[in-house]
């Protein structure tokens, strides 16, 4: 006979129910080979992960002097609840300046301050000009004005004659009258012992600041010998200074020549020469201790380091594992 309605309907369900089971059993399957894929994936993110910790704290444990003491977990517990600035991540130079730190198991020695103990370079070329432009006058001797190189040669002479009472000149074998004696001696004055006299001593100080000018060069710290933190700053201003030294005994060697000039020939006034304008010797003295200021400004920066030293390490040793 023709079927009931009812189980036409309930065979239809069946149907329709069986597929929908077969689907969800198909997307049960699939989410677990995708969850089986995930686990997978993320446990092998994880085996990475811990052998990068543990190669990552390796390295740092080395760099900052920790290698038995820092490890991966050491790593985590730094990191746990740091919030990172792009500033963190180091240039390879200071990076480099770090690490020079961090390798060492004592600080570098403190530096004295330099000092420089000199003639005023003012005063020198105040005096230089003054004397260089002097002259001792008229010369009563016709034959001394046209000859004054031979003044320093004239008065030695004479003062030996008159100390060795001899009548007559040694040089030339003529007489030597008390007129004649008295006429150089006039020719000669106390003016000529006093601007010889003068010239000595202002190039005796051109002679002692020239010196040491050269001998402060050898005392100036290499900049090995300045904490790496503070080498970059050192090597600057002491090229300052150096160029400041050499350009003073430049100068002061100038006036030396002048004055060797002067002495050869005391009564020629030297009103054209070489010799640095008396601002431009001002302007040096002012340049000189501004310049050795910076560098003594770096040696106590220095000093202070060494006396930090512990302190210094460890902010390093941050620094490093913040980079």
């Amino acid at each position: 006979g023709e079927a009931s309605p009812i189980f036409l309907q309930l065979g239809k369900d069946a149907i329709e129910l069986t597929k929908s089971l077969e689907a969800k059993e198909l997307q049960r399957s699939d989410l677990d080979r995708r969850a089986k894929e995930a686990t997978r994936r993320f446990e092998s993110a994880e085996r990475e992960f811990g052998t990068h910790k543990r190669d990552r704290a390796r390295l740092i444990g080395n760099d900052i002097d920790q290698a038995r003491q820092y490890n991966a977990r050491s790593l985590e517990n730094d990191y746990a609840d740091y919030e990172y600035d792009p500033d963190d991540v180091l240039a390879d130079d200071d990076l480099k300046t770090q690490l020079d730190i961090m390798k060492r198991d004592e600080p570098l020695h403190t530096r004295d301050a330099i000092s420089l103990q000199t003639h005023s370079m003012e005063t020198l070329i105040r005096d230089t000009r003054q004397l260089i432009e002097q002259t001792l006058g008229t010369v009563s001797i016709d034959v001394l004005r046209d000859h004054d190189s031979m003044l320093p040669w004239v008065k030695t002479g004479l003062q030996y004659h008159r100390k060795q009472e001899l009548k007559s000149c040694l040089f030339c074998g003529n007489a030597l009258t008390e007129e004649r004696a008295i006429a150089l001696e006039a020719a000669i004055d106390d003016r000529y012992d006093r601007l010889i006299n003068d010239i000595a001593d202002a190039a005796r100080r051109a002679t002692e600041l020239i010196d040491a000018l050269i001998a402060s060069r050898s005392v100036l710290p290499s900049p090995n010998d300045i904490s790496a933190e503070h080498r970059s700053a050192y090597l600057d201003a002491v090229s300052v200074l150096r160029k400041s030294i050499d350009d003073g005994v430049e100068i002061a060697k100038t006036a030396l020549q002048l004055l060797g000039q002067k002495g050869k020939a005391p009564n020629a006034a030297i009103t054209r020469s070489s010799l640095t304008a008396d601002e431009t010797a001002s302007r040096w003295e002012a340049n000189l201790t501004e310049s050795l200021a910076a560098v003594n400004k770096v040696i106590a920066k220095h000093n202070q380091a060494h006396s930090e030293f512990k302190r210094t390490q460890e902010a390093r040793r941050s620094r490093i594992k913040k980079h």
